[in-house]
């Protein structure tokens, strides 16, 4: 019962949370995809996809959308080792999400996996 309290509240939360943080006059898709886009660098645009999140299911084309900003700037100039802990965290993101079922944790996955990304970032 607590837990589902929690869940409740934290949904809640997050969800309202998001929509006042949002830098953006609408939380229209194309206008957030744009201005994912348009930011001025990968940070930039993670914190804008951190600010304007659905929690749902609709999060994970805008962070694999920031994920592949951030790779632009440093997947090909990694070493082996660097490149392999990369891989090792967005396999953590995975794994950590894995056995979850719903559209909440597949968006947290995905920001998870764009947060590693950014990490790496130039």
């Amino acid at each position: 019962m607590v837990r589902t309290v929690f869940l409740a509240v934290w949904l809640v939360s997050s969800a309202t949370g998001a929509a006042y943080a949002c830098p953006l006059e609408s939380l229209d898709r194309e206008a957030i995809i744009k201005a994912i886009t348009d930011a001025p660098t990968c940070r930039a645009s993670f914190e804008i996809l951190s600010a304007c999140r659905y929690n749902a299911g609709g999060d994970i084309e805008l962070a694999s959308i920031v994920t592949e900003r951030c790779e632009k700037t440093f997947l090909s100039t990694l070493k082996p080792d660097r490149k392999r802990a990369y891989q090792r965290a967005q396999q953590a993101c995975a794994r950590k999400y894995m056995n979850k079922q719903g559209t909440m944790y597949a968006s947290a996955q995905a920001i998870c996996a764009a947060e590693a990304a950014v990490r790496l970032a130039k």
